[in-house]
């Protein structure tokens, strides 16, 4: 089953997924998180940059929702946002 979600819904649901309450949108993950690093990254971290998250997964690939409406995609190349955000 295909479930459509915007960027922000995606760390949401998957973060609930593993028991994990964080807000819906991004620029309020990013005020809650605490903020790391990309060097300090580790898989699950929310990876940030204004106005789009991803979830890291290793090995400089992460998981996102490149625009509204679109599927869940895995991508690399986490220079491309600006820090890391930690709800460990």
């Amino acid at each position: 089953r295909q479930r459509q979600m915007c960027k922000e819904t995606v760390t949401q649901y998957c973060y609930r997924q593993a028991g994990i309450s964080i807000p819906r949108n991004t620029e309020s993950q990013y005020a809650q998180g605490k903020k790391l690093s990309l060097s300090e990254v580790q898989p699950g971290d929310i990876l940030y940059r204004t106005g789009h998250v991803g979830i890291y997964i290793g090995g400089d690939r992460y998981i996102h929702a490149p625009h509204r409406g679109e599927v869940v995609k895995i991508a690399s190349g986490i220079s491309s946002f600006t820090c890391a955000l930690s709800y460990r």
